[in-house]
């Protein structure tokens, strides 16, 4: 279930350098987790970076942070002064720290296998016969001693482990290989019989390939953020107040700057537009293929295309404090968050690393009563290799941050990984009618007036009070009273009822607009029946003190690919039905159009509330889809709330996901890439704990060999993070 909407915890999103498993993400949670202040920790390994949500007007030092992190055995980075100028967010440094992990782990590995290599032919040479003169035994160690150097972020990890008095992935690396590296050193002393130095750099080279692969890949998970902060352009044609022209950094802009935007060019800033007629792409901000078409006054975004004509904007938000900018940290949070099946292989993986250790310490003892120090040398050095937590962190986290991405470029926003995770479980999906399957742009049909009132005062009356609402009713009555170019009249005391009507004071009187229950219930005298409607219509009473002053008639209409959607989720197996506070006959006439059989109309919030909480009584997964306040508590209650982008902000708040374009095919869009998040998610956690399944007792009954356990390991983590990139071509 959705939680309620709560006091927004400020985030505060830190990348962290070092952690390679998921034992690393354990210890920076928990050492970050009792700073005071911090509400919740989630760690994320593929994006390599800590989320913290900071308890209401408390503020965390970066000091304190980085403490925290150093305590755990790893570093956090903060931008430098100046560092984020370039930048859109805090988000956009953690994206280019994971590049520069991609490029640090590539010129790692090339050093190591320069020493490698030719250690390796040294040692195949000798086993093949090769009658190598005696001071290439200490060549060999000399080329060993290079490439473990080349690992050296392995060791210094494992050290940092080691001072936080925990253990990680680098543990049993450093300690195999380290072993191995010193009993070959021993037996060039003359106290032991075999050398290990060929397999002790083959196994640090195989670990930095893996990695190396890992980083490339891991930094392809953030392709979709990536994308959306290349979306800003950098720079932008600044308008003085003499009318001249500057090209200044886009990050210099500030609210009130005017800004021409040329075609085809980019909006560096949220603004309205002053002068010029356009047409405006959102394709890669929203999924929307349908240009917008936009003139004096139309409000337009951060990284959208401009279309044939100049525009000049004035820029009403920039920086990080313009949509894009949100829609960026949201999906960070959403990829950053976790769902219960990552906590699942976080207490799992928490365990894993300490118990490898025991058990390659009692395979090692093992094989040397029954065969010597020689054997219980390579099992045991085996078994810390072969063993992988790496492949459990990464199975459900690069899935969840992938989805996520894939979601964000279909326009659709996840809150978090539950949100995402409780969506692919959906067995129904529940539509509000206004504003989602129908438009949501009422248009007043037509006035009627009470015995003894006019046309002129019922809808100036009507309009004030909802001049102060967001119902979608609202937008009709005032669009009706500036076509007949009525007077505005000021308002005061508005106070919305949800799913009732919405009153305020008007020139010392109260005035009523909402259902005529309502109205009878507040004391209003005189309504009868209401005007017959024909299908699709509603009507809104109006009244002034007691006194009832007639019914305003508006009619919405469909939504373009409402009756698609609605086929989409039938054909994924929902069930689907429709919830509507409009009267029974007008959201029959409307079902019957999209091909919904289960259909509920009369009902407020109170009743949508229990309806939800009835079906998931029942068993069912419900997805509710609404966009008003109406609809907040239904929301909240369901499985997963879906709000649509026009909705109001409590809606948006209360729901688990928002569809960036106001289409109700996006909710099978979303519900389908869930689900395959979902058969990702379990593919990857059958082969993560598969593989440890099968490696770990071969490499304890002597049948791999170190290398090869090297080898199967750093594998393991590409197939988990290589199979979640396939959800991006879905």
């Amino acid at each position: 279930m959705s939680e309620a909407a709560a006091p927004a915890l400020k985030p505060l999103v830190v990348p962290i350098e070092g952690m390679t498993c998921a034992s690393c993400v354990a210890k920076v949670e928990r050492s970050l987790g009792a700073l005071p202040g911090v509400g919740r920790v989630s760690v994320s390994l593929p994006l390599l970076q800590a989320t913290l949500e900071l308890q209401g007007g408390l503020e965390v030092s970066q000091d304190a942070v980085a403490a925290a992190v150093a305590r755990a055995g790893f570093r956090a980075l903060f931008p430098e002064e100046g560092e984020v100028e370039g930048l859109l967010s805090r988000e956009g440094l953690a994206l280019a720290r994971r590049e520069e992990e991609r490029v640090a782990a590539g010129r790692r590995l090339r050093w190591a296998a320069l020493a490698c290599a030719p250690l390796l032919g040294l040692a195949w040479g000798g086993l093949l016969g090769v009658p190598w003169p005696a001071w290439t035994r200490y060549l060999q160690a000399l080329l060993c001693a290079l490439t473990l150097l080349a690992g050296a972020s392995i060791y210094r990890a494992a050290w940092r482990a080691l001072r936080a008095k925990g253990a990680s992935m680098d543990t049993l690396v450093a300690l195999g290989t380290g072993v191995a590296f010193a009993a070959s050193l021993a037996s060039l002393a003359g106290f032991g019989s075999g050398l290990h130095f060929a397999p002790a750099g083959m196994i640090v080279t195989l670990v930095l390939l893996g990695r190396a692969l890992e980083a490339g890949a891991q930094a392809q998970t953030g392709a979709a953020l990536r994308g959306l902060l290349d979306l800003r352009p950098e720079r932008a044609r600044r308008v003085n107040p003499d009318e001249s022209e500057d090209e200044v950094l886009a990050a210099e802009l500030r609210p009130g700057d005017r800004v021409r935007v040329l075609p085809g060019a980019r909006l560096p800033c949220d603004g309205v537009v002053v002068t010029g007629q356009s047409e405006i792409s959102r394709a890669l901000l929203t999924g929307e293929s349908e240009p917008l078409r936009v003139e004096a006054g139309a409000e337009v975004v951060t990284g959208t295309v401009n279309g044939s004509g100049a525009l000049l904007v004035r820029a009403t938000a920039t920086g990080n404090a313009t949509r894009l900018a949100e829609i960026a940290r949201r999906v960070a949070g959403a990829q950053g968050s976790k769902s219960a099946s990552v906590r699942l292989a976080d207490r799992v993986s928490a365990v894993f690393v300490p118990g490898v250790l025991i058990w390659a310490a009692l395979v090692a003892l093992a094989w040397g009563a029954l065969a010597g120090g020689e054997q219980a040398l390579i099992s045991g050095v085996a078994v810390l290799v072969v063993a992988c937590p790496c492949a459990l962190g990464l199975a459900t986290p690069t899935a969840l941050v992938v989805g996520v991405g894939r979601a964000a470029r279909a326009g659709i926003l996840v809150r978090d990984a539950d949100a995402l995770e409780s969506l692919g479980r959906a067995t129904r999906v529940v539509f509000d009618k206004t504003g989602t399957l129908s438009e949501g742009r009422y248009r007043v049909q037509s006035l009627v007036p009470a015995p003894g009132a006019a046309e002129g005062p019922l809808l100036s009356l009507a309009a004030a009070v909802e001049s102060q609402s967001e119902h979608p009713l609202a937008a009709g009555v005032l669009a009706e009273r500036d076509a007949r170019g009525l007077p505005a009249l000021a308002v005061t005391e508005v106070r919305a009822i949800p799913g009732e009507g919405v009153s305020g004071s008007v020139v010392g009187k109260r005035v009523r607009v909402g259902r005529a229950e309502w109205l009878r219930a507040e004391g209003v005298l005189g309504l009868g029946e209401q005007p017959a409607l024909a299908p699709g219509e509603s009507a809104v009473a109006v009244a002034r003190e007691a006194e009832f002053l007639g019914w305003i008639v508006l009619a919405d209409s469909p939504r373009e690919g409402a009756a698609e959607a609605v086929r989409a989720l039938q054909a994924l197996g929902l069930g689907v039905e429709l919830l509507s506070g409009d009267r029974q006959e007008v959201a029959d006439a409307l079902a019957a159009s999209w091909g919904l059989d289960r259909v509920r109309g009369g009902v407020g919030p109170e009743e949508k509330l229990l309806a939800i909480s009835a079906l998931e009584g029942a068993g069912e997964h419900v997805v509710m889809v609404g966009d008003g306040l109406n609809d907040a508590p239904a929301l909240a209650q369901a499985s997963v709330g879906v709000a649509m982008g026009q909705g109001t902000d409590v809606a948006k708040a209360s729901a688990g996901v928002t569809l960036l374009r106001d289409d109700p095919r996006a909710v099978a869009d979303a519900i389908a890439i869930a689900r395959a998040t979902q058969r990702t998610i379990r593919q990857n956690l059958v082969w993560a704990f598969g593989y440890n399944l099968v490696t770990l007792p071969l490499a304890s009954c002597n049948l791999l060999h170190p290398a090869l356990a090297a080898g199967a390991m750093a594998l393991s983590s590409l197939i988990v993070v290589s199979n979640s990139l396939r959800l991006r071509a879905r």
